[in-house]
């Protein structure tokens, strides 16, 4: 059985603190246990609109990626649902 996760993250963005991603990283890998589905909200947008109407979030994915490798978690893939 997979393990779920959901985590508000309080509009985090690809510019937030190096020590707030730290500590996100932190709290998925450690307090978590580094589940299999992480289902996070407020994620901010930083890309121009999109023919779809979307607005796209790829580089504050990453940086919380990167945040969460570096807590000693998996490298995550994600996957943005309107």
């Amino acid at each position: 059985m997979p393990a779920i996760a959901t985590f508000n993250v309080c509009n985090l963005s690809m510019d937030a603190p190096p020590a707030r991603l730290a500590r996100l990283g932190a709290i998925i890998t450690c307090d978590l246990g580094s589940p299999d589905i992480v289902a996070l909200q407020e994620i901010m947008a930083e890309g121009p609109v999109l023919t779809s109407g979307q607005v796209p979030a790829d580089a504050t994915y990453q940086v919380l990626i990167t945040a969460i490798q570096t807590a000693g978690g998996p490298r995550y893939a994600f996957r943005e649902i309107p």
